[in-house]
């Protein structure tokens, strides 16, 4: 995220595995991570608004004791979002499409999107066969 913002925003946070992503899984988490970013920095909690952002790992087992990752952007909003910005912020469109659709089909990845008016939290559940982990933070 470094290269994005410069200097790492101090309503930024990173907690959790350090996975080491296959090529592909590498390309499509960027890219879901850009579009959450920018997303964030023009209308969410790391732009005029105010609030904060985790970004947080976890290896867990799914209901067949399979290894999972998941990696959940968590925007928490300084100050609620009107019913209006929730709509439109639903509407279709290009961030939809490519968080909604292409990275978790190119990662063989279930998604959960959710925006309220505190917060907006997208989730990516990440096969094993897409990620390897290293370390624990």
């Amino acid at each position: 995220m470094q290269p994005l913002f410069g200097v790492l925003p101090s309503g930024f946070h990173m907690v959790g595995e350090d996975a080491y992503l296959a090529p592909n899984a590498a390309l499509h988490l960027g890219l879901a991570l850009h579009e959450l970013a920018i997303d964030s920095l023009a209308r969410g909690a790391l732009g005029p608004g105010g609030g904060t952002v985790e970004l947080a790992a976890e290896e867990r087992s799914n209901d067949s004791n399979e290894p999972e990752l998941v990696v959940t952007w968590t925007e928490t909003f300084a100050g609620p979002l009107s019913e209006q910005d929730i709509a439109a912020s639903q509407s279709p469109g290009f961030s939809r499409t490519v968080l909604g659709r292409v990275v978790p089909q190119a990662l063989s990845a279930e998604v959960h999107h959710e925006l309220v008016s505190d917060r907006m939290v997208y989730q990516l559940t990440i096969p094993e066969s897409q990620y390897e982990v290293r370390f624990k933070h």
